[in-house]
């Protein structure tokens, strides 16, 4: 008796994304306001920090921290900060053919602790691929870096986690929200460090202060930073000020001398210094391209070729 032959399963997609058209980390003042546009593609927010004001078609909606708001194509959409904190978005856009994104259509949701990586994810596969800045309202068109230059499948990721994401959106998985740019796990030494950073942001710490608090040798601090991080503890708190400078730049309510102090630096100089090290730039020279990245925009959103009338 011959054995039966075997045969394929035929595994159906139900999500496909075809391709993607702009891939966004934005860092906002409190005072920021889009104009809108429609285009025929499909275009998702999610709200690393703070709060914004969406309109999707005549609705207004207010997304908080670690939500995320879907505008399908042909939708009128702006959106705009509270005037009190200022937001960090992501904004990604894409093209899919598959009847299941229907189910996207007018609503906003929560995602997991996973769907929050797989954000993560799609925001560092982006930057190995694309030559484009990832914080540039103007950008139309994602320019790729040389093939010699990006890691093998790197462009494939991108997709993969987008449709792994939706995916779990559509099972409703929710969980408390954290920053997609430092998603980790809750309840060990690196958070407890890092929640202590947090708490001091406006000192100046050591790795005996470090050590202190958490009970360990400094010795161990220093490994366990290298491998969550990368690099040493105290350079992670210098990056960790640093946010909090660019937010204090954005929401515009002190001066830099002001904040300087407030993050406990020991001069205006040595701030300076230590945030041109981490940022490439200077705080005033941060705050100016903040300042002509909206003027910009603003230019944009006043081109009625780059623009479709409002429907309302």
């Amino acid at each position: 008796m011959q054995d039966a032959p075997y045969l394929p399963a035929d595994l159906h997609r139900q999500i496909q994304v075809d391709c993607i058209y702009t891939v966004h980390y934005f860092e906002y003042t409190k005072h920021y306001r889009y104009a809108g546009e429609a285009h025929d593609f499909w275009e998702c927010v999610y709200v690393d920090r703070g709060e914004v004001i969406a309109t999707a078609g005549t609705e207004n909606i207010t997304l908080g921290r670690g939500e995320i708001l879907f505008h399908p194509p042909n939708e009128w959409h702006t959106l705009r900060a509270n005037g009190v904190v200022a937001p960090n978005l992501v904004v990604l856009s894409f093209a899919s053919r598959s009847p299941l994104m229907e189910s996207f259509r007018g609503r906003h949701m929560r995602p997991g602790n996973r769907g929050r990586a797989l954000i993560s994810a799609i925001l560092r596969e982006s930057e190995s691929v694309f030559v484009t800045p990832l914080g540039d309202p103007r950008t139309k068109h994602m320019q790729k870096k040389h093939p010699a230059v990006v890691p093998p499948g790197a462009e494939q990721l991108i997709l993969t986690y987008l449709e792994e994401l939706l995916i779990l959106l559509l099972r409703e998985e929710n969980t408390r929200p954290v920053s997609v740019l430092r998603h980790r796990e809750s309840g060990d030494l690196f958070t407890l460090l890092c929640n202590f950073m947090q708490e001091n942001i406006g000192r100046r710490l050591s790795l005996a202060d470090l050590s202190h608090r958490a009970g360990v040798s400094e010795s161990t601090i220093k490994a366990l930073f290298r491998s969550r991080t990368g690099g040493g503890a105290l350079s992670y708190f210098i990056r960790r000020k640093t946010d909090a400078a660019k937010v204090l730049i954005r929401e515009g309510n002190y001066n830099l001398s002001q904040i300087s102090d407030l993050l406990g630096y020991e001069s205006i100089h040595y701030f300076s210094r230590q945030f041109r090290t981490v940022t490439g730039m200077s705080p005033s020279e941060y705050a100016r391209s903040v300042r002509a990245m909206e003027e910009d925009s603003g230019k944009e959103d006043s081109d009625p070729e780059n623009t479709v009338d409002s429907p309302v």
